[in-house]
């Protein structure tokens, strides 16, 4: 449905003999993983395409400017993120590890 070009920072962004060698516009920027992705779920929705959720990996679920992005326009979304992640419970005044909150949970919290 969509793609963005996703290029090492440190790597290819400075070196423009390397990007040009590549066929990359020196009008491309930079943009990390999950702002390309939010760039490309803006995308559809401006298009019309409709979604109720999204799902990421832990890559974009680090990133909290794109849970807040989706959150904003009403979208569900299911990120993973590592397990040392700090979530807030008890209506955001106790935090812990997301892994400590998964383990606490009863089995039956859980479906495939």
């Amino acid at each position: 449905m969509d793609r963005r070009l996703h290029f090492p920072e440190h790597i290819w962004y400075p070196d423009p003999d390397r990007r040009s060698g590549a066929g990359v516009s020196a009008k491309v920027v930079f943009a990390t993983k999950p702002r390309l992705a939010w760039q490309m779920i803006e995308a559809a929705l401006g298009a019309g395409c409709p979604s109720n959720w999204v799902t990421g990996d832990e890559v974009r679920g680090q990133d909290p400017r794109l849970r807040s992005a989706l959150e904003a326009r009403g979208i569900g979304c299911v990120l993973a993120v590592a397990c040392t992640t700090k979530v807030r419970i008890d209506e955001n005044r106790t935090v812990f590890p997301a892994a400590t909150v998964a383990a606490s949970l009863p089995p039956d919290t859980w479906h495939r």
